[in-house]
């Protein structure tokens, strides 16, 4: 198992400041509309934190997700769309500053901001390469290495000119999964995006979907993460912590929309025992959850309740 010393990244101090520790200081991210409207603020922050370790080509592909996604929203026609990449941005900072350990750091974040702009906008791996060659990146390996994580995370691919996606590259689920988890970065990144998809489908869905979509993730993932594991067994800490969120998000949904489902064990609603240290309740996996349940299920939730005020 990894070590501090290990991280790519340093933390000399037990009791030193954290990046998430930082943003629910600034009191910009209190809850998600506030995390919105600091959507900005947020992004400036991880830009600088990106160079202050060096990460030049995460800093590019970050820009050049938030060029496309300037003026999107995300299913829900309110929330920014690139608050989705940027919320996993802060998890995953959050997560290896904990000491869960990753193999390449920057790697990781380059194919979090990047993972939906092929079937979205119609990036391609060649296309990236263009773009990162032209602002300065000489690193071949590891734009080749990206370029591979991004490919391997891509479902399907749109095309620019007609604005029309492409056929589906695996034939389901589990053959997409079987290449995600051969794949050091991608693995760990689609980690985060599913977790996200869950934290902020409530508003965005409707109530079949939202169970669907879970049923879907959950009944793949523990193989997903013994796979995973077993190709790149230094992060296997990482995935277990990642499985636990997701699980745990699913169960804490669906007890809470589905109110014929098992009765829900709240014992198990605490966060993992590393990563996600000091997230504020803007961007906080559990918090955002119950925060949109009391938005949309107002006659079951209502807002004056202090059982959906508190979060652990």
């Amino acid at each position: 198992m990894a070590t501090r010393d290990t991280i790519p990244f340093p933390q000399e101090e037990e009791n030193a400041s954290t990046f998430c520790g930082d943003l629910s200081q600034s009191c910009l991210f209190d809850n998600e509309q506030d995390a919105i409207h600091a959507i900005d603020y947020l992004a400036d922050n991880l830009n600088q934190w990106m160079a202050l370790h060096g990460y030049r080509q995460a800093q590019l592909i970050m820009d050049r997700m938030l060029n496309h996604k300037s003026s999107a929203l995300r299913h829900d026609g309110v929330t920014p769309a690139a608050l989705h990449e940027l919320t996993q941005a802060v998890w995953f900072i959050s997560c290896v500053e904990d000491g869960l350990h990753v193999e390449d750091a920057e790697g990781v974040l380059s194919v979090i901001f990047s993972h939906d702009l092929g079937e979205d906008y119609g990036e391609t791996p060649e296309s990236f390469d263009a773009y990162l060659t032209e602002n300065g990146i000489t690193n071949r390996d590891a734009i080749e290495r990206f370029k591979r994580s991004f490919d391997v995370i891509t479902k399907q691919y749109r095309n620019p000119e007609t604005d029309q996606k492409g056929p589906l590259r695996h034939a389901n689920n589990s053959a997409y999964n079987d290449m995600l988890v051969q794949d050091r970065e991608a693995s760990v990144a689609k980690m985060f995006d599913r977790p996200h998809n869950i934290m902020t489908l409530i508003g965005a869905k409707e109530h079949d979907k939202i169970l669907s979509y879970m049923d879907h993730i959950l009944e793949e993932q523990d193989q997903y993460v013994l796979a995973a594991s077993i190709n790149f067994p230094e992060q296997s800490e990482l995935y277990e912590t990642l499985r636990y969120l997701t699980e745990n998000e699913a169960e804490l949904t669906r007890e809470k929309i589905d109110l014929i489902s098992f009765p829900y064990d709240d014992s198990n609603t605490f966060m993992p025992e590393k990563g996600f240290k000091d997230m504020p309740f803007g961007l906080h996996p559990r918090s955002v959850i119950m925060q949109r349940l009391h938005e949309h299920y107002p006659d079951i939730y209502p807002a004056d309740n202090p059982d959906g005020q508190q979060f652990s």
